[in-house]
């Protein structure tokens, strides 16, 4: 059991970085390698709406070629292992763009006693790579993520599940910081307060009506955040 004032999840793409072009083309080639059909990045675009997961995303692929869906999660662990490896390969050279604020809000929620947790539609193992590249991942002790549900509601359930748990309190105050609609909707399930970035395809119209308690065009205004989560502390 840990201990902690709060915990504050995180969205990755287009909230903590730039989702990266490359994740696209990489996803192409191990599913044609895989499935043995040719992919290509379009693909992968538009197949669901900011917010659903990456197993949701596969499914949708897989279908769209004429495949069995299911076998986006009966083979979720190969496709896992050979995205993140060529996420790692491909950003290895070119980097991962890191959004305004967040190099600054991060280690000032961590000093104020926060933890930091991952609340993605990403699979963990390309989460991971992204954060690593990026240098974010050591800020973050744990997460939800995209092999764990087909929407981001699914993973609210496990996220208060799973903050309740390593704290042993069902009352522990959460937020969340993320740039879809559904981000917010899930925040708000889950009882969190919540941080409505419009750094991603969601305006800051759609994240005001989903309901996010401060909307924010990025994250770079350190004192108008900081003030907001000590306001969600009581401090």
């Amino acid at each position: 059991m840990t201990m902690a004032r709060a915990v504050a999840f995180f969205d990755v793409d287009y909230t903590l970085i730039k989702a990266p072009p490359q994740h696209r083309a990489v996803l192409a080639r191990v599913f044609t390698e895989l499935f043995g059909v040719e992919f290509g990045p379009d693909d992968f675009r538009g197949r669901v709406e900011p917010g659903f997961t990456d197993l949701e995303l596969f499914r949708r692929a897989l279908e769209g070629k004429g495949l069995d869906g299911s076998n986006a999660s009966r083979r979720l662990g190969e496709i896992s292992d050979l995205v993140a490896k060529g996420l790692r390969s491909a950003l290895s050279s070119e980097g991962v763009e890191v959004l305004p604020g967040v190099r600054g809000l991060l280690p000032s929620l961590l000093g104020m006693g926060l933890e930091l947790a991952l609340f993605t539609g990403n699979v963990e193992k390309a989460a991971w790579v992204k954060l690593e590249v990026a240098g974010l991942g050591r800020f973050f002790s744990w997460g939800v993520f995209g092999e764990e549900g087909e929407t981001k509601m699914d993973l609210a359930r496990l996220a208060r599940e799973r903050a309740s748990l390593r704290h042993g309190s069902s009352s522990l105050p959460l937020f969340l910081v993320g740039d879809a609609r559904r981000d917010v909707l899930a925040g708000k399930a889950m009882g969190a307060a919540v941080v409505g970035v419009y750094t991603g395809p969601s305006s800051a119209e759609d994240l005001l009506e989903a309901g996010a308690d401060l909307v924010v065009p990025d994250l770079a205004d350190l004192d108008l955040l900081l003030g907001f989560f000590r306001r969600g502390l009581g401090a």
